[in-house]
């Protein structure tokens, strides 16, 4: 599967890769998820639903990432929500702190995050 960039083409703080691994994709997150990278994590799951032989689960690596701020985090959680929406199941793989403490403080659950029961 291809790499993606950021949307905007002269930032390149946040880094969205996509591998095929089977009938699932990995999804690794690297750099900074804030607002400007929110762009670049639509256009990924964009590409995932557009797949023609649809995924049956996507893993979201998250240990690259340096820095998520709320924006970030709600729009992690959000397109998570699109996948799930698609019959495809969505869930963290690796840690991120930055990502568990902004979760933590703004109400959100992730499934396969550490001490998620979801």
């Amino acid at each position: 599967m291809s790499h993606l960039d950021d949307a905007t083409p002269n930032d390149t703080s946040f880094e969205v890769r996509l591998d095929r691994d089977g009938h699932d994709i990995v999804a690794v997150l690297a750099g900074e998820l804030d607002i400007s990278g929110t762009a670049a994590l639509a256009m990924a799951i964009d590409a995932i639903l557009d797949e023609p032989l649809r995924p049956v689960s996507v893993a979201v690596d998250v240990t690259g990432l340096r820095f998520v701020d709320v924006a970030g985090t709600r729009a992690l959680h959000a397109q998570m929500g699109r996948l799930k929406e698609h019959g495809c199941r969505s869930y963290l793989r690796g840690e991120s702190q930055g990502l568990a403490l902004v979760a933590e403080l703004v109400g959100l659950t992730f499934e396969g995050m550490a001490g998620s029961s979801t």
